[in-house]
């Protein structure tokens, strides 16, 4: 990668990357040029066993993990307002 990373020219850089992307796929390794698939083969059920689906009974809702957002709003907007007062009986 560093021989190839320090050419410039198209057709010696096309030659080293040839030369990486061999290496790479002989030897089963990941490279800029390759990646790595993982296939599973086992068999997740019996193969002489039918599948059989079913509905789902009971969903349970997602606990709340945000913030009361609502709440820090009316906060907020009830300091700009007292803000506002206090800045307006300055002013006179």
């Amino acid at each position: 990668m560093d021989r190839y990373s320090n050419l410039y020219k198209g057709v010696e850089r096309d030659d080293v990357q040839y030369e990486i992307t061999k290496l790479a796929l002989n030897y089963h390794l990941v490279s800029k040029f390759t990646s790595l698939v993982a296939v599973d083969i086992s068999p997740t059920r019996p193969a002489g066993e039918e599948l059989v689906s079913k509905p789902v009974v009971k969903k349970i809702k997602a606990p709340q993990t945000a913030t009361n957002s609502t709440l820090w709003m009316i906060v907020g907007l009830i300091l700009m307002f007292v803000a506002f007062v206090f800045r307006r009986r300055q002013a006179m």
